[in-house]
C-alpha cells in the first residue's frame, strides 16, 4: 500500500471516444493500424498488470482490516474494567501512556480510510485504462471502414466527461464511508432538494454507463469485472442518498410546492393559545424534564395534552405512551381522533412574506403534521381495540386519513396517508402486533393410550403428568390474561357493579383463581382414605412447583390457596403430618413467596426479573392501581390530572409486557376442556367434610 500510495499522483491520458481524427491524412493505413494496434496491446498488458495488483492488493486490505479489527477490539478488551484481569495474562504490559478508546477509534478508522481509498482509486485507473483501450479499438474500426469504404465510423455513445464524473463518484463514496464511520451518521448534500438533484445526477450517470457498456460488442472478462465494480458503487451511491432521502423527509424536510392548496378551516385554531396556569401547569421538581422532552406535565386541559404530544420543538414519548394508555379515563376515541386531526391542519399565519412562509412550513407545519401521523400509527398499531366494535370510529378515521392527501404539504404526506390505510387493513384483517413465541413446540406429556374426556371425568388427573397439568393451566390463564386492555385498569372498573362491562377480562381471571382454589379443596378432600389424600396433597405441590417454575403465579397462588383454604390446612394430623419433609419444604416456599409482609415484597422482586413468558400474579398490580387511582384526584382546577395518568400508565405499561410472550406449548383439547370446566364444591360443603374427616379419625 506505501509503495501503491508513493504513486497515486500518476495521471494517465486517455483518447476522446469515437475520435478519427487524422484518419485522411494517415500516409500508411496499414502502419497506422498497426501502431494502434501495438497501444492497444500495450494497454492491455497494463490493464493485466493492473489488475492483477488491484487483486494482491484486495487480499492484503482484508488481511490488514482483519488484523487492524483484532487489534482494536482486543485492546477495548482489556480496557477498564478488564485491566485487572489482564494483568495476569502474560501478553499484558501496562500501557505506557493514559489510554483512550477515541484515539484508538481514530485511528482505525484512519486505516480503514486508507485501504478504502486505495481500492477506490485502483479500480478508477483500471476503468481509464479500459476507456483508452476501447477508444484505440473504436480508432482502428474506423480506419478499417474508412480503408474498405464501409460508411463513416462508430462512435460508441460515452460522454466526453463521463470518466470525470466517475472520480467524483469514488472519491465521494470513500468520503461518505470514511465520515459516515466516524461521525456515527449519513453524510452528503444538507437539504433534501440537493439530495434529490444528487440522486437524480447519478442515476443519470448510471444510465449513460449502462447505455455505453450495452454499445461495447463482447466486452471482455475484465472489462465485465471493471462495470460490475461500477454499477456495483453507484448503485450503492444512489441507495445512500434515497435512505438520507427517507430520512431528511421522516425529520420534517421536504421541498416547498407553491401549487399546493391550503387547508380552510372555519373552526379556530384552538392549538394556538398560549400556555398558561389556566391552561398548562408542569412538575415543580426542575430535574423532572429534559431540554428535548420539555417539563414534565402535572395537569393541563386537552387540548394541550394533544398539543404537547405532537409539538414541534419537544419530544417526550413517555406523554404519548401515558396519553394513549390512559386517555379513556377523561376522553372518547372519536373526541380523541377530532383533536388530532384539528391538530394536523395548521393553518398559516397572515400577512407573511414567501421565505416567512416556507420557513414556517419547514420549522413548525411539518414537524407538527409528521407527529400526528405518528401517533396515528401508534394508536392502530399498538391500541387497535380502540377501533373495534365501533363502525363509525373505523370509518370516520379512513375518511379523516384519505382527506389528508387532498391537501398535502410536503411530498411525504400522500406516502405517509397511504402507509396508515395499509395498516388499518391490516390491523382489520388481524395482521397486527403479534405475540412472541418460540419456534421449538413442547410436545404434550401424555400417557401412550392417551385421554379423553371421559376418562378424566371419571378418574380425575391424578394419573397425569403434574408437568402437563401445569402447561394447559398456564396456556388457559395465558389466553385469559392477553385479553387484558388498558381501559379494563382504569376507574377501578373491576370493583364496580358493572364490572362484566368496564373490566370483563380483569373479572375472568378473577373467577378462574376462585375456580382452580376451589377445585384444588374439592379434589382432595373429595378423597376418603387418609392415603389417597395425602397423595392428591402432594400432586398439587407438583402442579404448584411446576407452575412455579412456568412463571404461571395466577395458577401458582390459586392453588396454594386451595391448599391453604381452612378446610384443608386444618387437617394436619389427618394429613400434613404424613408428608415428606422436602414436601413440606417446596410447600413452605411457596407460602413465603406469597407473604403480605412489607407488601408483598418477595413476589414483587421476583416478578421484577422473571424471565418472559410470564403471567403474573394481577392482583399485585390491581392493587397498586387501586391505591393511584384513591390517593390521587382526577381533576386539579378543571385540568386533567396527567401525574396521575402517567403513573396508572407505568403500571399498566407492565402488564402489557408481559402480555407480548406466548407460551410454547401445545395445547391438548380434552385436557384443556377438562380444565376449563373445573367441578368445584362451595365453601359450607367443604367444610361439612373436613369437620366428617377430622371426627372420623378421632372415633375410628
Amino acid at each position: 500500500n506505501a509503495e501503491y500510495m508513493g504513486n497515486r499522483g500518476v495521471a494517465t491520458k486517455m483518447a476522446s471516444p469515437g475520435a478519427v481524427d487524422g484518419v485522411e491524412d494517415a500516409p500508411d493505413l496499414q502502419t497506422e493500424m498497426r501502431r494502434l494496434q501495438e497501444q492497444v496491446d500495450e494497454s492491455f498488458r497494463q490493464r493485466e498488470a493492473l489488475l492483477q495488483r488491484s487483486r494482491q492488493l484486495e487480499d492484503e486490505n482484508q488481511r490488514l482490516r482483519s488484523v487492524v479489527t483484532e487489534k482494536f477490539n482486543l485492546q477495548i478488551g482489556i480496557s477498564g474494567a478488564d485491566k485487572k484481569g489482564a494483568k495476569s495474562r502474560r501478553f499484558y504490559k501496562p500501557p505506557t501512556h493514559t489510554y483512550s478508546p477515541v484515539d484508538d477509534e481514530k485511528r482505525y478508522l484512519e486505516t480503514m480510510m486508507f485501504l478504502a481509498e486505495s481500492n477506490a482509486d485502483l479500480r478508477y485507473r483500471l476503468v481509464r485504462l479500459w476507456a483508452e483501450e476501447q477508444a484505440l479499438r473504436d480508432r482502428i474500426k474506423s480506419i478499417e471502414r474508412n480503408q474498405h469504404q464501409d460508411g463513416e465510423a462508430h462512435d460508441v455513445d460515452i460522454p466526453a466527461d463521463l470518466l470525470d464524473e466517475l472520480s467524483g463518484s469514488f472519491v465521494q463514496l470513500v468520503q461518505s464511508i470514511g465520515a459516515a464511520s466516524a461521525s456515527r451518521s449519513v453524510t452528503g448534500p444538507s437539504t433534501l432538494k440537493e439530495k434529490k438533484d444528487a440522486r437524480q445526477k447519478y442515476e443519470s450517470l448510471l444510465r449513460q454507463w449502462q447505455t455505453a457498456i450495452s454499445h461495447t460488442p463482447t466486452p471482455t472478462t475484465e472489462e465485465k469485472f471493471v462495470h460490475e465494480v461500477l454499477e456495483q458503487r453507484l448503485t450503492e451511491i444512489i441507495t445512500n442518498i434515497r435512505k438520507e432521502e427517507t430520512q431528511a423527509e421522516g425529520k420534517g424536510e421536504f421541498v416547498i410546492d407553491e401549487d399546493l392548496p391550503e387547508y380552510e378551516c372555519n373552526e379556530p385554531y384552538v392549538f394556538d393559545v398560549e400556555d398558561s396556569p389556566d391552561n398548562i401547569r408542569f412538575s415543580a421538581d426542575e430535574v423532572a424534564g429534559n431540554a428535548q422532552a420539555g417539563p414534565q406535565i402535572r395537569c393541563a386541559t386537552l387540548n394541550k395534552l394533544v398539543e404537547r404530544m405532537t409539538h414541534e420543538k419537544y419530544q417526550d414519548l413517555n406523554i404519548r405512551y401515558a396519553f394513549l394508555l390512559t386517555y379513556r379515563s377523561f376522553a372518547e376515541p372519536a373526541e380523541l381522533l377530532d383533536k388530532l386531526i384539528h391538530r394536523f391542519y395548521v393553518p398559516i399565519p397572515p400577512n407573511m412574506t414567501p421565505k416567512e412562509i416556507e420557513f414556517f412550513k419547514a420549522k413548525k407545519q411539518a414537524p407538527i403534521q409528521i407527529k400526528v401521523f405518528s401517533v396515528l400509527k401508534c394508536w392502530l398499531s399498538d391500541h387497535f381495540y380502540d377501533f373495534e366494535g365501533d363502525a363509525n370510529l373505523k370509518q370516520k378515521f379512513v375518511e379523516c386519513v384519505d382527506g389528508m392527501k387532498k391537501y398535502r404539504h410536503g411530498p411525504w404526506t400522500a406516502k405517509s396517508s397511504s402507509q396508515l390505510l395499509k395498516l388499518y387493513k391490516r390491523m382489520e384483517e388481524g395482521e397486527g402486533l403479534q405475540v412472541q413465541t418460540s419456534n421449538i413446540r413442547e410436545r404434550p406429556i401424555l400417557p401412550s393410550a392417551g385421554i379423553t374426556s371421559a376418562d378424566l371425568i371419571k378418574h380425575g388427573i391424578f394419573n397425569l403428568s403434574p408437568v402437563e397439568v401445569a402447561r394447559q393451566l398456564t396456556l388457559i390463564d395465558f389466553k385469559n390474561f392477553k385479553k387484558i386492555r388498558p381501559w379494563e385498569c382504569l376507574n377501578q372498573g373491576w370493583t364496580k357493579k358493572d364490572k362484566h362491562i368496564l373490566a370483563p377480562s380483569i373479572v375472568r381471571i378473577a373467577d378462574r383463581f376462585n375456580q382452580i382454589s376451589r377445585w384444588v379443596a374439592t379434589e382432595i378432600l373429595k378423597c376418603e382414605e387418609t392415603s389417597k389424600r395425602v397423595t392428591a396433597v402432594k400432586y398439587f405441590i407438583k402442579v404448584a412447583q411446576q407452575c412455579h417454575q412456568l412463571h404461571n403465579y395466577n395458577s401458582l397462588y390459586g392453588i396454594f390457596s386451595g391448599l391453604n383454604c381452612t378446610p384443608v390446612f386444618r387437617l394436619q394430623k389427618t394429613t400434613w403430618s404424613q408428608l415428606s419433609k422436602r414436601k413440606m419444604e417446596v410447600y413452605d416456599k411457596i407460602k413465603d413467596l406469597f407473604a403480605l409482609k412489607d407488601n408483598q415484597r418477595r413476589l414483587r422482586e421476583e416478578l421484577k426479573y422473571a424471565v418472559t413468558p410470564c403471567i403474573p400474579h394481577l392482583a399485585i398490580f390491581l392493587g397498586d392501581l387501586y391505591f393511584i387511582e384513591d390517593g390521587n384526584k382526577d381533576m386539579l382546577d378543571s385540568m386533567i390530572n396527567f401525574f396521575k395518568r402517567r403513573k396508572l400508565g407505568s403500571v399498566i405499561e407492565m402488564i402489557k409486557c408481559y402480555q407480548l410472550t406466548a407460551y410454547p406449548f401445545e395445547p391438548v383439547g380434552p385436557l384443556q376442556e377438562y380444565l376449563e370446566n373445573l367441578e368445584s364444591m362451595d365453601e359450607d360443603p367443604l367444610y361439612a367434610i373436613s369437620y366428617r374427616i377430622e371426627e372420623r379419625a378421632k372415633n375410628p
